[in-house]
């Protein structure tokens, strides 16, 4: 499965169906369930979301009307370069799962048993 690599405060927001837009820099294709990870210093798969559709962010207002459901402050608006990843029915694990991130980056391909 896909994992996300995401700040611990907006992985929890994501898990508790508060925050239904990720923030990134690019767009995406991917259009699935993913694991999210909360990054340092929790460093664990907390659980699932599907991320259904991707969209630029046309301006500083459409970011602005957007504030509700990405949560994000403003220093995450680039103009030109903000993409808004729209993510549905999260699934919160009852136990976290510790796990070593293989990655750098954002996007790791991991290993969860009993989760597709």
């Amino acid at each position: 499965m896909r994992a996300l690599a995401v700040k611990p405060k907006y992985a929890h927001q994501i898990i508790e169906g508060k925050k239904t837009i990720e923030i990134r820099s690019k767009r995406t294709k991917i259009k699935e369930r993913v694991a999210i990870y909360s990054s340092a210093p929790e460093k664990k798969i907390i659980g699932t979301v599907e991320i259904v559709a991707s969209s630029k962010c046309n301006d500083d207002i459409e970011y602005e009307l957007y504030k509700n459901k990405h949560l994000a402050p403003d220093k995450y608006y680039i103009e030109g370069k903000t993409h808004f990843w729209h993510l549905r029915r999260p699934v919160k694990f009852g136990t976290p799962i510790p796990i070593k991130w293989p990655s750098t980056g954002s996007w790791a391909q991991i290993e969860l048993p009993g989760v597709d």
